[in-house]
């Protein structure tokens, strides 16, 4: 995508709604209704891979990327909500577990890992 100038547009996520992430990380644990997998792969996953290509962009500030690292992140740290009581674990987690598997290899984010 180009810009208006003519640049690469920076597209990640900006912070106007970041503060949901804390509710959801918390709160979709605590929800009656059971969490999808499916969801977190194709609405989370997505965001978080979003932001991941951001913080590479070089239009970017130092702090800019770190904030997308940080969104990444915190995407990333909605899973255990989503993995508590899984309506759809027989039907997505063989489509999940690759991704998995490859998000805690990644050595730009060790903190998946742990």
């Amino acid at each position: 995508k180009n810009g208006a100038n003519g640049d690469e547009a920076v597209v990640g996520i900006n912070g106007g709604m970041v503060w949901l992430l804390p509710l959801l990380k918390t709160h979709g644990r605590v929800a009656s209704a059971r969490l999808h997998l499916s969801f977190f792969q194709t609405r989370i996953l997505p965001l978080a891979r979003q932001c991941d290509a951001t913080s590479a962009s070089a239009n970017l500030t130092t702090a800019e990327s770190s904030l997308q690292k940080q969104f990444c992140l915190e995407l990333w740290w909605l899973l255990p909500a989503f993995c508590e009581n899984p309506g759809d674990i027989a039907a997505s987690f063989s489509t999940l577990a690759p991704t998995l598997a490859r998000a805690m290899q990644d050595i730009r984010y060790p903190e998946l890992a742990s």
